[in-house]
């Protein structure tokens, strides 16, 4: 990534760090802060998708960075969805005699999953055949930030734990 470009180049710029998914995972959660606390303090429910869609895909990558922790492939999972996730990272966890560590992680996972199974439908207004996602939902934003950080914490320990303290993989 040396050329110019209107997206890419050396101007104000910052570097693009995408070294892990665990470092991904926690990119994602600031991105979902940020847009939590402009909707929160500006009362700009405009940006409710965005915002749920970074949180969902922080606690993907927080799960993959688990699965890539343990050196297991993350061919198993290719539909993105967090209940399969989960329960590899529960077998892993199980195997290892430590699956008593991650309520919170548990309620979060069933809950988003619940709403957006397949990690799309914050992202368009219909599935694939075109049809309307369900009901709407109504997030807690205001408290959010606060569960995903906890959550952070909670995988952060689990990858941590699962890989060994060698989380170069993760």
């Amino acid at each position: 990534m040396t050329a110019d470009g209107l997206i890419f180049g050396r101007g104000y710029s910052t570097y693009l760090n995408r070294r892990n998914y665990f470092m991904l995972a926690m990119q994602y959660r600031r991105a979902g802060d940020a847009l939590a606390k402009q909707c929160v303090e500006h009362h700009d429910d405009f940006i409710v998708p965005p915002l749920l869609m970074c949180y969902r895909h922080s606690l993907e990558l927080y799960l993959k960075s688990c699965i890539r922790g343990a050196k297991r492939s993350l061919e198993k999972n290719k539909e993105h969805s967090l209940d399969l996730l989960w329960k590899e990272v529960q077998e892993l966890l199980i195997y290892a005699g430590e699956e008593n560590s991650v309520g919170l992680v548990n309620a979060a996972i069933h809950e988003l999953d619940k709403v957006d199974p397949k990690g799309t439908s914050f992202r368009y207004p219909d599935d694939a055949a075109g049809e309307p996602f369900g009901e709407h939902a109504y997030a807690q934003i205001g408290t959010l930030p606060i569960l995903m950080e906890q959550v952070e914490l909670e995988l952060g320990g689990v990858a941590d734990f699962l890989s060994g303290g060698d989380n170069r993989w993760s």
